[in-house]
């Protein structure tokens, strides 16, 4: 897949994956603007592709309340981690798109919101946290 234009957000996007594959980490979270059409899931899917991760698309109902947006993270890449989380090797972040993000439900941005800064996400009980693997949020 080609993306024709938008050479400036290619390049910066090229460095960034090449930083974060070279340090075994998750590209930084990227927020894409624009009107329709104008190639924001094209850009994310470039991503994937060219960062060689798998590509996860969702829409914000599909994060409404704890027990979808665990069904959407049980969905990221878990190779290449032990079972505390600790990397082992090589790893391929999943990137994880929402498509349409300023409709994302309350509960969905407070759950996200500690998964994209710790990734970790609470387990309904006090105190108890799991672990999640490395994903970049486009």
């Amino acid at each position: 897949m080609e993306i024709i234009g938008h050479e400036n957000t290619k390049k910066q996007l090229e460095v960034a994956m090449l930083a974060a594959y070279k340090r075994n980490k998750a590209l930084p979270h990227i927020m894409f603007a624009g009107s329709p059409g104008c190639g924001k899931t094209s850009m994310a899917r470039f991503v994937a592709r060219r960062f060689k991760v798998p590509f996860l698309s969702v829409v914000p109902n599909d994060l409404k309340d704890y027990k979808t947006v665990m069904k959407v993270l049980n969905q990221l890449d878990h190779k290449n981690y032990d079972d505390h989380g600790n990397r082992i090797g090589g790893i391929t972040p999943t990137i994880l798109f929402i498509d349409e993000v300023h409709n994302l439900p309350l509960k969905g941005q407070e759950l996200l919101g500690l998964a994209m800064e710790r990734f970790i996400i609470e387990s309904g009980r006090p105190n108890k946290y799991y672990w999640l693997p490395f994903f970049t949020l486009i």
